[in-house]
């Protein structure tokens, strides 16, 4: 059984280098990593470009733009699905970390999970949170006007935040509550899915609506469209170093990225009606 692997380096090498030396210690890998350079400082890139010349299965394909990250996922997937047929894809971002059992529990549950569309691991932050389920089912009103309020205003967003994390036992949906059962999910959280041929003989590519945020949503929606749905599996983990109970303020230039996606998703998705 065979992997194609993409990932996104943008100024942060570090995370890539990581990442390719855990699928290193695989037990059971083979297949290609791919690493799309969203158009990072040369410093950077260097030394991931560097990290890799000596593996043979990776491969850096560096663009000379930040074109975001689905469409940068995008780039590697026609590579891969190009190259070979390889009967799972991995794609997500590049600040993860894969348990050495990683593709073996894949490779024994392959026959179930080539049955799906996009299957979505149990993703595990470093500080010990779960990231997924993220969405079991679609989300409810008020929180949706919650949302309005986050993106109408970047200083109320930051007391929003704040508000959110400080009261996070009471704000929170509780989906990843759910973490140890399998099931079918509206959406996945982003970091990371494991899509099927089938997947790509039907879509090709990952929707690439928006250049940053709401991923999750527009890949649901690919599905739903079309009577589908994300599979959770939580006997399959990946290590997320998202820091989750440290992570700091989203930046004025992530809030303004994230507005843009919300007024896309807001022609989907309406609150009173």
């Amino acid at each position: 059984m065979k992997f194609g692997l993409c990932f996104v380096n943008y100024n942060n090498c570090k995370h890539s280098i990581n990442l390719i030396d855990s699928i290193l210690k695989s037990d059971t890998f083979d297949g290609k990593v791919i690493i799309v350079d969203n158009n990072s400082y040369l410093n950077d890139f260097q030394k991931i470009k560097l990290y890799s010349s000596q593996l043979d299965f990776v491969k850096i394909i560096k663009l000379n733009r930040n074109i975001g990250y689905f469409r940068a996922l995008n780039i590697g997937l026609t590579f891969l699905s190009k190259e070979y047929n390889y009967d799972f894809y991995i794609v997500g971002n590049n600040d993860l970390i894969f348990p050495k059992d990683f593709f073996s529990k894949i490779k024994n549950k392959g026959n179930f999970l080539k049955d799906k569309y996009v299957v979505s691991p149990d993703i595990i932050t470093d500080d010990g949170c779960h990231q997924n389920p993220h969405v079991i089912n679609k989300i409810t009103k008020k929180r949706e006007f919650v949302y309005n309020l986050y993106y109408s205003n970047y200083y109320l967003s930051r007391l929003i935040f704040i508000l959110a994390t400080f009261f996070s036992k009471y704000t929170s949906r509780g989906d990843e509550l759910s973490f140890d059962k399998d099931m079918y999910i509206y959406q996945g959280y982003g970091a990371c899915y494991i899509i099927t041929q089938k997947f790509i003989k039907i879509y090709h590519l990952l929707p690439q609506d928006t250049f940053l945020m709401y991923e999750e949503f527009f890949l649901a929606k690919l599905l739903n469209d079309d009577g589908r749905k994300i599979y959770y599996d939580p006997s399959i983990s990946v290590i997320h170093n998202a820091h989750a109970t440290t992570k700091c303020l989203p930046t004025k230039s992530k809030w303004l990225l994230g507005k843009e996606s919300h007024k896309l998703y807001r022609k989907y998705i309406h609150i009173w009606h």
